[in-house]
Parts: structure tokens; sequence; C-alpha cells
């Protein structure tokens, strides 16, 4: 490559210190003939001409001219692979999994993968009530959790609030002590030291009432009953009595039953539910967990769910409108929908934009549709090829690979340089054919060194551990080299077969010469300022840091956005969390304990809140009413009884009468009757709630018998398995609780561990990550990456751009072999690099998981305009005496450069309209970076040339 570089256009430098080429193609028309006619017939007469190239740069020529030499088979050839990549395209997809984003051999990323094979993904949707009084909020959970319950993938598995159903296999276990008291009262009270218990419940709500009857008159011949006892055992029956009464009145009865449970659940779960049982978190707002099995985190796999659910929210809350209270569906799989959607829309804006900006700036340059659209030919051509490539090799896009389109519409700009110099060699009055060939080879260097040098900037962030950036980096690497090879193919058969045989050339540029002339006029002013801008930038530059949080790439206006940053500030429902992994109950509930203990820890959740200490005296009480149930009892006999008030009036009737007898015996001891008195009032709302229904109450009796024997059915069976096992079972938990917690083989069971504070903060989390690992060393998840990845990221990239600062040198060096040439091409660079970093917090930027890719792509982007303009100087100094002509280096050159920059700040700059803030940020930064850089190739190093006197 070296070789070729400098015989097929890069000329040494011409002040003594190294020799020139032996050869040089520079047709006389470029510098002698500036009155030959443009177009037609060669210019008669002797010209001077150099010797033609040998060996394997003759070879390498050949390539370059087949443009303009064979057209019809250089069109030939484009078609044919343009064809083949079009059939390509139609399936590549984009994945908005961030699972792919990390190599697969990352610890942590092995880890959370063997979670999943094990598990499945736990990340849940989630919807959010906001705003409101809670009264509200809690009208709308009504109406939406049995929208939710219709849909096929959430049967049975909405949480919503806590009620007998959600957790009934672990009913009995919460005080199994208390149950065997009370099943021996009963036998007691009926004389019977075996009472029938499956009768009992066979026969229905009128049994059961009967039975508390028989508790309270059997409580009046208890000498040895304690006050303090039978106060707590007259609250509960009141309770149960206003529950019944709720039930009776078509309400539900859960608000009273969360009473009575209250005293048995654990604290952790008592901080997730409101006093009626509703589910809460840790804030100010109602939520509503959903455990569908989720197969993956594509968006492709959870956006009709998520679609699903969205519209059941929709038709919530139209039937109480005007409620004040915003419901958000969040989650990371609403938060992966909303990114495909807003990804997708972006892609389409950008690229929309890009391209019309692009082709502007091409009319604009040439003054003629036909010639901006001939520019435009590689950049379509290119691209088109670069998604066929990526869909080979990589299979899909991801939420960081997708932004190489705009990219590639910014940087795939090189036929501009081509047609610039033809135009130039026109208006010098080179005939066509020739203008075009030599355009081609004087061109050639600068293009082959900015491609090179730009995708070998792509190429570092290869090293990176994170695959997208792998992957970016070898998709722009390739479309780099697609881009180039379509320049060579398809802007030199059309300029020459479309454009006419008389082709008339673009205009100069306005501005261009008096750009030459302020150098010329003004140097060391220049210079000197340029170097204050960006001494004064310097200072800034050193204050980037980096801001890991992805969930701020979404806009704040997007409903998942939205609804993450109230879940983000839960301790109790935050989707940040770390999953740890348990082989059994005591294990999970063992690992549970030390892992509240961490201070890094806010709160964790985990099936053992529901299934109390299994010690001796419980699991001997298990076994007791265990032995109760001694036969089996016929629960469809009861779930298909029909009730009525006539079945029910007589025993409440009896359960008054026992009430009575209490309230008497105690008023003749001196006795507070005001716990007997608060129960036959709810006793006599029964009653009259009953005589007022118009059906005798049967239908919600009945509908409330069949509840309870569903709920009674799975109690009865869980406490069975518990003990005739005597121990815990992953499987004892209830069911819905095992879509959150149990492995897919039903043998382990996961620990969700919620951090404390700030986890975005690199010390918060990996303190978070150091303690929790001491717990567990294979615990995976979110908030064990979070300290990983942005290290993973910074150190990759500082890889990345010492490696692409290395290769520019190399390149440079090829380039030049001239020290003195290689600092003044790479000025530009420096001082835009500073100033672009020191701009980053001034304007509140920050570096993040997307945008990292500036430091070695600015390198090489950077650079490439002084190449441009460094390699036309020497060839103007090669033909003017050792000494570069300004103003045609300018005019000429110059204007290749601006034009070509220009649509690179373009194709980057439209980014800034895209509503993902990933490429909303990388936008700005690199057009911040490129102006600048650009700015000062134009300016600063003709100045630097002519206080060199190396140019006039």
């Amino acid at each position: 490559m070296a070789e070729s570089t400098r015989n097929v256009g890069a000329p040494e430098c011409p002040d003594g210190e190294d020799d020139p080429p032996a050869a040089e193609l520079r047709p006389e028309s470029e510098t002698k003939g500036k009155g030959a006619p443009a177009g037609g017939e060669e210019p008669r007469g002797e010209t001077p001409s150099d010797p033609p190239p040998q060996g394997w740069v003759r070879v390498l020529h050949s390539i370059v001219l087949i443009g303009a030499r064979k057209p019809k088979w250089s069109i030939a050839i484009a078609a044919i692979a343009f064809l083949a990549a079009a059939a390509l395209v139609p399936g590549l997809q984009i994945s908005t999994s961030r699972s792919d984003l990390v190599d697969k051999n990352n610890p942590h990323q092995k880890r959370l993968l063997a979670f999943y094979d094990r598990f499945g993904v736990p990340d849940e949707p989630v919807v959010v009530l906001t705003g409101g009084t809670p009264t509200a909020r809690r009208a709308i959970v009504d109406k939406l959790a049995p929208k939710l319950e219709a849909v096929p993938e959430l049967k049975g598995r909405v949480l919503a609030r806590m009620s007998p159903e959600s957790a009934a296999e672990v009913m009995l276990l919460a005080d199994p002590h208390a149950l065997a008291e009370g099943a021996r009262a009963v036998a007691k009270a009926g004389g019977d030291p075996t009472p029938d218990v499956p009768a009992i419940i066979e026969g229905g709500l009128p049994a059961w009432l009967d039975g508390i009857g028989k508790q309270v008159a059997r409580g009046l011949d208890d000498p040895n009953a304690k006050i303090e006892d039978a106060d707590k055992g007259l609250q509960g029956l009141t309770t149960l009595i206003r529950a019944l009464d709720d039930e009776v009145q078509g309400q539900s009865s859960i608000p009273r039953l969360a009473e009575l449970a209250k005293s048995s659940s654990p604290k952790q779960m008592e901080r997730s539910v409101d006093d009626q049982g509703y589910l809460t978190g840790s804030g100010d707002h109602h939520v509503v967990a959903l455990f569908p099995e989720i197969p993956g985190d594509e968006a492709s796999q959870v956006a009709p769910l998520v679609q699903k659910i969205r519209k059941a929210r929709d038709e919530a809350v139209a039937e109480l409108p005007a409620s004040g209270v915003e419901v958000d569906v969040t989650g990371l799989p609403a938060l992966v929908t909303d990114e495909l959607r807003i990804v997708e829309r972006d892609l389409a804006v950008t690229s929309t934009a890009s391209t019309l900006f692009v082709m502007l700036a091409l009319y604009w340059a040439f003054r003629s549709v036909r010639q901006a659209t001939v520019s435009f030919l590689p950049l379509g051509f290119g691209t088109l090829l670069t998604f066929a490539a990526a869909r080979l090799l990589v299979g899909r896009l991801n939420l960081i690979t997708t932004s190489f389109t705009s990219v590639l519409l910014g940087l795939g700009d090189f036929g501009v340089h081509i047609q610039a110099r033809y135009a130039e060699l026109l208006r010098n009055g080179t005939p066509r054919q020739k203008a075009m060939e030599t355009a081609l080879l004087k061109a050639g260097p600068g293009l082959l060194a900015g491609t090179v040098m730009t995708a070998v900037a792509f190429a570092t962030s290869m090293v990176t551990e994170f695959t997208a950036f792998a992957q970016l980096g070898l998709i722009t690497c390739i479309g780099l080299v697609v881009l180039l090879c379509g320049t060579y193919l398809l802007i030199p058969p059309v300029v020459l077969l479309v454009l006419g045989k008389a082709p008339k050339p673009s205009p100069e540029l306005a501005g261009m010469r008096a750009t030459a002339r302020l150098a010329r006029r003004f140097p060391r002013a220049l210079v000197i300022g340029s170097v204050l801008m960006t001494l004064a930038f310097l200072p800034f530059a050193f204050k980037v840091d980096f801001n890991g949080r992805y969930f701020d790439f979404l806009p704040k206006k997007a409903e998942s956005a939205r609804g993450l940053v109230t879940l983000e500030r839960d301790d109790i429902l935050s989707p940040i969390i770390a999953n740890v992994t348990a082989d059994s109950v005591e294990e999970a509930r063992t690992l549970t304990d030390k892992l509240r203990a961490l201070p890094a820890v806010a709160s964790v959740e985990t099936a053992t809140d529901l299934l109390p200490t299994l010690d001796d005296g419980r699991r001997a009480d298990l076994r007791e009413v265990d032995a109760l149930f001694g036969r089996p009892i016929d629960f469809e006999k009861l779930k298909r009884a029909e009730i009525s008030k006539e079945d029910v009036l007589p025993k409440l009737a009896a359960l008054g009468d026992a009430l009575d007898e209490a309230s008497f015996a105690m008023h003749q001891a001196g006795r507070d009757t005001k716990r007997i008195d608060e129960a036959k009032a709810a006793l006599a709302d029964v009653k009259k709630h009953l005589e007022a229904q118009p059906d005798g109450g049967k239908a919600n009796l009945t509908a409330l018998q069949r509840r309870a024997a569903t709920v009674l059915e799975r109690a009865i069976g869980g406490a069975h398995a518990v003990a005739g096992r005597g121990s815990y079972a992953p499987t004892d938990i209830p069911e819905l609780w095992q879509h959150r917690f149990l492995s897919k083989d039903k043998k382990a069971l996961a620990i969700y561990v919620h951090p404390r504070g700030d986890i975005w903060n690199e010390q918060i989390a990996t303190e978070f990550a150091r303690q929790v690992s001491t717990v567990s060393e294979a615990t995976s998840g979110l908030a064990m990456t979070l300290s990983e990845h942005p290290k993973m990221i910074v150190r990759g990239f500082e890889r990345a751009t010492l490696l692409a600062a290395a290769f520019v040198l190399i390149v440079l060096w090829v380039a030049f072999r001239n020290l003195r040439d290689m600092v003044v091409a790479g000025v530009p660079l420096v001082m835009g690099s500073i100033c672009m970093l020191g701009a980053m917090p001034l304007l509140g930027l920050h570096f993040n998981h997307a945008n990292m890719v500036v430091l070695p792509l600015l390198l090489g982007l950077g650079v490439d305009a002084g190449v441009h303009i460094m390699i036309r100087w020497r060839q103007s100094a090669l033909e003017n005496g050792g000494v570069g002509d300004l103003e045609e280096m300018m005019v000429g050159t110059g204007t290749g450069v601006f034009i070509a920059s220009l649509t690179t700040i373009f194709g980057f700059g439209v980014m800034i309209f895209a509503d993902y803030r990933a490429m909303f940020s990388l936008g700005l930064i690199m057009s911040i970076g490129m102006s600048i850089t650009v700015a000062m190739s134009l300016v600063v190093i003709p100045a630097i040339l002519i206080l060199q006197k190396r140019a006039r």
C-alpha cells in the first residue's frame, strides 16, 4: 500500500527532505493546456508525459481506472452486486435484546444467560398508576384486573391485589397451631373427640356459621379463657361477619380479610400492599404486576403482549374518565417495545433527512441535479450492500448498529472528491476522458488514505467486549470499503455516459478563493486564534464523564420511560435487580436472611416470605390439622351447591343468640362488652342486607361459597403435601407466585435483590455487586452489571482509541513519509478533538453506551480533510517549484473537502432530530467535532503552510 500511495498521487516533499517519485501522471492539460477545449479531441502537438507505471502499481492503476475505461462492464458489475444485495436485505431485522449487546463469553453474561435458561426471562411488564387519589387508583385497578385476566397469556398471572386466591396454597400454613386449637374446641363443643371435618366443610356456609356459633358458646363455658384472647377472637369474628356482609352486598371481602392476614403476613410483604390489599410498592402509587411467560427480551417477542396490555388499559381508563390517574404500561418488555418503534421511526426520519440534506449539499456544490445525483449513487449502492453484508455476517441489527445508516450516508461522499477534481480539470481545458482518468488517479491517494483511516477507526471498536460495538465497527468498516468500490465503479461510467460528450463543468465554490486569501493575509492570527480557542476548551475536556443510564435513551414522553421513572425509585418493584438462585426452600430462606442484612440491599423478593419457618411444633400442628381431613372432601359437590338466605338466616340467628348469652355473662361479671356489641352490630347488618336482596342473596352467597370451596381445596391440598413430606418443596408456593420464582424444572427458586440508592452511580453499583457476591458468587442480572458494563465500555474504547491513533499515524507515515507533513495534517484533528470534548460538559452532554464510539471515530474522520489538503499541496508544490499554489489547492481539493465534510456533518447532524437519545447524542457530538475539525483544516493548514513559506 505504501508504494501504491506514493506513486498514485502522493509525491514526496519537494523541499529536499526526500526524493520525489520517479513517475507521476501529470497531464499537460492540468499544468499547461488551460486554453484547450473542455471536450472533444486531444490537443495536438508535443506534450510532456510521465513514464507509465510498472509492476503491481500498474495493476492498481488498471483497477482504479476500470470505471473510466470499461464503463459498461463497470455498471454491469455494480448492477449484479446491487440485485444480489436487494434479495438479501428484506430479511434483515432489528434486535432490541440487551443480552445480545455483550460478548457471551463474558463471565457476567454467562451467568445471566444461564439464569435465563433455568428460570426464563424475569423482566415483567408492570402497570403503574400515579396521580389522582388512592380511591381513584383502586377503582381503575378493579376495572383493569379482570380485563388483563381475559388476555390468554395472562390468565392466572395477574397480581393486582392480595387475596385468598393469590395465596390459597399457603393459607393453612400460616398458623396451624390456631387451626388445631380451633378443631379441638369444635370437637369439645360438639361432644365429639373426632369431629367429621370433611362433613363440616361439605356442609358449606351454613355449617361453617354453625361451627362459629358453637365456638362462641364454648367460650362461655371455658373457665380458663383469658380476656385478651376473648377480645382478639371477637375482633376476628366481627371482621369475618363484615366480610360476609360485603359479599352479600356484592362487594369484595378482601379488605376485611386483609385485616386478619396482617398479623401473620411477613413485614416485607406488608410494605408492598395498602390497607385494602392493593399492590403499592414503596411509593405513592399503585401497580399491577404481571407474570407472563416471556420467551426472550426481543421486542418482537414481547410487543404483541404489550399491545394487548395497553389495549386493556385503554378500555379500563375509558370506563372511568376524568379520574386524574396516569396509567402507564412499563417494565423492560414495554421499554424494548417502545425502543423498537422509536428506533424504526428515527431510522426512517434520519435516513430521509440525511438523504435530503446530502442531496442539497451536492446540488449546491455542482449546481446540477444530474451531477448531484451521480455523487449520490455510491451512497445508495454502498448502503444497500452493507445491509446485505450485515445480514450475512451478524444476522440482524441492534440498538447500536442501527446508527450505521446515517453514518454511512455522511461518510460515503467519496464521489465528491473525484467530481470536484474532474470539474477543476474541465475548467482548465482537459478533455473529459483524460480529465476523468486524471481525477481518479489524483484524488486516489486521499481517498485511499481517508478510507483506510476511517475504516480502521471503526474496526478498532471490534476490540471491545460489547458485541454491539464490535458489530458496528465491522459493519461500518465493510460499508466504507463497499462505498469506495462503488465510487470507482459508478462515478466514472455514469459521468462519461450520462452527462454527455461535452460536459459543462460545475462552477467554483464560492468562498474557497476568499479562504485562501484570508490564510495568506492573516496566517499568524489564524493560527494563534485557533490555538487560544483550543486552550480555552482544554480544561473542560477533562470533565467529561460517563453516564450509564441507558433507560434515558427513550424520550421522557414515552410511556414506558415515564413509568420507569416511578419504578426506579421503588425499593420493592424496581426493574433493576440482581438474580440469586437456590436449590431448596431452606437455602432460599438462608440466602434471603443474609441478603437482607446487607447495607447495600433495599429489599428482597423471595417466595420464602409466603412459607413460615417449619419448626417441630409447626410440623406437629400441621400433621394434627391434616389428620382432621380423614377422607377426601367432595369439593365439586360444594361448588355445585346453591345457597340462599333461608339456609343462612337460622345459623345467623343461632350465632346471635350465642353472642347475646356471651354479652349477658360478661355484663354480669362486670366486664366490657364492646367487642361483643360490635359483632352483634355486624350480624344485624348482614341480616338486614340479606333481607333486602331481591333474590334472597342467592347469587352472591352461592358465588361466595364457590370461591371459598376453590380456596379451601387448594389450601387443604397444600397443607396435606407439606404435612406428609415434613418439609417444604419449591412447588409448595402458590401457583401465581410460581410464575415469578420457580425454575422451569420446578426444582429451584429465584431470589430477586433490589439495590439501595442510585444504582446508576458507579460507586453504589460496585459496592452493591461486591456485597451481593459475598452471599452468592453466581448472582446475575442488570443490577450486577451496571458497575461492570461502563468499565468495559471505557476500557474497550480506550484501547480502540489508542489503536486508532496508532493506525492513523501509520497511514499518515505511509502517505507522507515526512514527520512535518504528518504534524500539519494532524493539527486540525487534535484541535477539533479537544474542542469537541471541551464542549460536551458545557452543553450538558456525557459519554454513554452509544456515543463512546466518537473517540476512535473522530480520529479516522477528522484527519481525512487534512490528508486530502496536504496531498494536494504536495502535488501542487511538485508542479510549482516546491511551493504550493494556495488558491489552486482550495478551489480544487478544498471544494471537495468542504462538500465531503459537509455531507458527513449532515449525516451525523440529522441524528439530532431523533427521539432516541442515544442517536441524538452521537449525532450532536460528532457534528461538533467534525465541524471544528473541518474548519481548522480549511483555515489552519493553509495558514501554517504560509508561515512555513511552503505555499503562496
